[in-house]
């Protein structure tokens, strides 16, 4: 509302949505949406250290890299893993204080937890897995009680098609925004563990889809994701803009 706003960068069109509908007095080309990214890794070889994943020697390897709070999805990993005791499921992320409180309740031999790590470290973890989930829950909630689910903005995706691994999602409007289904990830319904479990079985047993999936993944982060794209875009979009304030202020 102040007099002196020129522009707002949003991370998601739903985002944006939401913003016009809080403040009709925006105009909608004073808001850009600019998703967030990840950089890209163009020689996967050139990662420094090599992780050893827990678990056995032969098995297929799930990973998920982030936050162990409620809404992420990991009762969603592990309803999944119960249903697939012979994928192995690892989780990187998350504190002692998380992962304790997790493994007590709820604590199986085919789920393995490594804790928080460096973020220079977690494409090294990436690297290892066969199959990269984002199981994004509908109901995501901060410290004060609020639901933030339909604006999250997925950071670990970007970091899964740097990493050319075949990412698993949850089908949720601001997911959808960034992949296509079938061609840059699977999606699938945030709370269907059943279904989880069979679109893992599809990749485990198409390596050569599975492979497809993950090379568009990274093409389109190359093309679009970026955060020298998005540094591109939006000084991009702050200049033209600046011949249209006269009009936004008067309108």
């Amino acid at each position: 509302k102040n007099k002196n706003l020129h522009a707002i960068v949003a991370v998601s069109d739903v985002l944006k949505k939401d913003l016009l509908t809080l403040f009709p007095e925006i105009d909608p080309e004073q808001i850009f949406v600019a998703h967030d990214g990840a950089d890209l890794i163009e020689n996967l070889s050139s990662l420094e250290g090599e992780v050893q994943l827990k678990g056995r020697k032969n098995a297929l390897n799930i990973g998920y890299a982030g936050s162990l709070t409620p809404g992420k999805g990991i009762e969603l990993i592990h309803r999944i893993a119960r249903l697939r005791p012979e994928y192995d499921f690892h989780i990187v992320g998350g504190t002692k204080k998380q992962i304790q409180r997790i493994e007590t309740n709820d604590r199986l031999s085919n789920v393995y937890f490594y804790g928080h790590c460096e973020h220079a470290e977690v494409p090294s973890y990436l690297k290892a897995f066969d199959i990269c989930v984002a199981p994004y829950q509908h109901r995501a909630l901060i410290k004060t009680g609020h639901n933030t689910s339909r604006w999250i903005s997925p950071m670990k995706i970007f970091e899964y098609m740097a990493i050319k691994k075949p990412m698993i999602c949850s089908k949720l409007p601001v997911i959808e925004e960034i992949v296509r289904h079938n061609e840059t990830a699977l999606l699938v319904a945030a709370s269907d563990e059943e279904k989880w479990a069979e679109t893992i079985d599809y990749l485990a047993e198409n390596p050569d889809a599975a492979e497809k999936i993950a090379d568009n993944a990274y093409h389109s982060l190359e093309d679009h994701y970026t955060w020298d794209k998005r540094v591109e875009a939006i000084f991009d979009f702050f200049s033209r803009s600046k011949t249209q304030a006269v009009h936004w202020k008067t309108a």
